[in-house]
């Protein structure tokens, strides 16, 4: 039994009380019936828990038996997408257009959901607290926790709620206690040690008190050549002016709002010559870096969506000021890597939840190896850690190699941002372009620093 990804819009399908959907063979009655109860349940709780649902995976094997693997379920908010998975056989998939529909249950009170699902269903939800979106969850990474303790989460769980001074001290303890590991991690950490490599993949890219350094105060010209902070002030500015940009009842940008963006914003070369040349009629989804334009601005919480239209909030009009180019590219920035997942901004239908965790980790060995150019294939290993490039390894095809996921997944939205730039020195192809070295732009150094 080969696991597959099965992705279904509710919305497409008649109301469960209907005879329409009466009407539909009685397979395609059940498997909705069952998408109907994952979106009650996830939508029951919080975006970002996962649990368990209370129906089993009815999926048939080849011989005849039914799989009985328990279902996962995470519901997240941008996309609103409610994920399931088997633990067992790994069938997956996503379930979309529910929202303020008969299986959504986010309007109400937690307690109240959860207490439905429980009287519908006859069981308490199983949330799996540890293995709910936490960047921290990551860092039982190369077998150093697991020199201290056996259970690394618990560990993690305990370790990172303790006073700095006592944190400090046990970190300090630890690196004499595993001396040898120390020794070889560092030569995979760029020299980092235990401690300093903590402090890397938790720190709060806000508050800029950690390692991770960002400078707000660049001038509109350094900035000029981000494509992605151009495009996204652009279709800013736009909202502020237009009092808000149309939506269609799908809540997609209307045409006439495409249209416009398309002509004043910018567009890496070729980009809009294959958009059209594949779409007679352009709307926001066709041009996935205008939508994930659209995305960012709301996940920074410069744009909602309000009575029809996209408008711009109020409270954060002045970041579109050019005198305050330099924090508007920092906020996106830190909402790009850290608040919307790549995967979905990559247009991958997989998730790389870990390859996410490592960004800082992959920003400080970019700052270290490319300064001139470097091939992509050898720079993956070098800027992900060992779980991340496995993440990767596993997800990878004679279709989409290692270093292609690594270009889209962090690569590409940089040179977006303008930090990095490509080049392609083999044999051009007429289908996409796939560029094999990197190296950083003078912009690079200038934004991002690293304090330990």
């Amino acid at each position: 039994m080969s696991a597959t990804e099965t992705f279904v819009n509710l919305s497409d399908y008649p109301d469960l009380e209907s005879d329409e959907f009466l009407a539909l063979p009685q397979d395609e009655q059940f498997r909705l019936e069952d998408y109907h109860v994952f979106t009650q349940e996830a939508t029951s709780v919080k975006p970002g828990i996962r649990l368990i649902s209370s129906i089993s995976c009815e999926e048939e094997s080849e011989d005849g038996d039914f799989c009985g693997g328990d279902i996962e379920l995470l519901r997240i908010e941008l996309p609103c997408e409610v994920h399931w998975n088997c633990l067992s056989c790994s069938q997956s998939g996503k379930i979309t257009g529910f929202e303020n529909g008969p299986s959504d249950l986010s309007y109400l009170p937690e307690e109240t959901a959860r207490k439905y699902i429980k009287d519908m269903y006859g069981t308490d939800l199983g949330i799996d607290e540890d293995k709910s979106l936490d960047f921290v969850d990551f860092l039982d990474i190369e077998g150093l926790i697991d020199e201290v303790m056996d259970d690394g989460n618990s560990f993690l769980n305990w370790f990172k709620d303790l006073p700095p001074e006592i944190k400090e001290k046990f970190l300090d303890d630890m690196s004499v206690q595993i001396d040898g590991v120390v020794g070889l991690l560092e030569k995979e950490t760029g020299g980092l040690n235990p401690a300093q490599l903590y402090n890397l993949l938790i720190c709060d890219w806000e508050k800029n008190e950690g390692p991770v350094q960002l400078n707000g105060k660049l001038t509109a010209k350094a900035i000029e050549g981000s494509i992605l902070f151009h495009n996204a002030r652009t279709m800013l500015l736009k909202a502020q002016k237009e009092d808000g940009l149309g939506l269609t009842k799908i809540g997609n940008l209307q045409r006439k709002s495409v249209s416009e963006l398309m002509s004043v914003c910018i567009w890496p070369d070729g980009y809009l010559e294959a958009v059209k040349r594949h779409n007679k009629f352009v709307n926001e989804h066709d041009i996935w870096l205008l939508h994930c334009t659209r995305v960012l601005l709301e996940a920074s919480g410069l744009l909602r969506k309000n009575k029809g239209k996209l408008m711009a909030v109020k409270k954060r009009s002045g970041l579109s000021l050019s005198s305050r180019s330099g924090e508007l590219y920092r906020h996106l920035f830190i909402a790009y890597f850290r608040k919307i997942k790549i995967s979905y901004l990559s247009n991958n239908i997989f998730e790389y939840p870990k390859v996410q965790e490592n960004i800082p980790f992959a920003l400080y060995r970019l700052h270290q190896l490319v300064d001139d150019w470097v091939s992509i294939d050898e720079l993956s290993a070098q800027i992900l850690l060992s779980l991340s490039y496995d993440e990767i390894a596993y997800r990878s095809s004679i279709y989409s190699k290692v270093d292609s996921i690594v270009y889209y997944l962090l690569l590409k939205p940089l040179e977006l941002f303008g930090l990095i730039e490509t080049r392609n020195t083999g044999e051009e192809t007429l289908w996409f372009y796939q560029p094999d070295q990197c190296r950083k732009t003078a912009l690079f150094d200038k934004f991002i620093s690293f304090r330990f």
